[in-house]
């Protein structure tokens, strides 16, 4: 209980704990639908779903890189 209080309590814990469980639930969300999409809505083929999760990936990768910057440049 004591480590629930402090993550609650305490602003950067709680912060990263929000937007960890918000990207968790947006890749949950992507994972089970993104074929449905690519092959049937948009009409894509099998090596489309390669490349739309290597844009998710690349985008992870650029979000964490320019994550620093953004802090320094987002005061609170």
């Amino acid at each position: 209980m004591q480590g629930v209080r402090y993550s609650v309590g305490t602003p950067l814990v709680r912060g990263l704990l929000i937007v960890t469980g918000l990207a968790m639930f947006a890749a949950s969300i992507k994972s089970p639908l993104e074929p449905l999409f690519v092959l049937r809505t948009i009409g894509g083929q099998a090596q489309d779903l390669g490349f739309a999760e290597a844009c998710w990936g690349l985008g992870m990768l650029i979000g964490s890189v320019a994550a620093p910057a953004a802090t320094r440049r987002w005061h609170r």
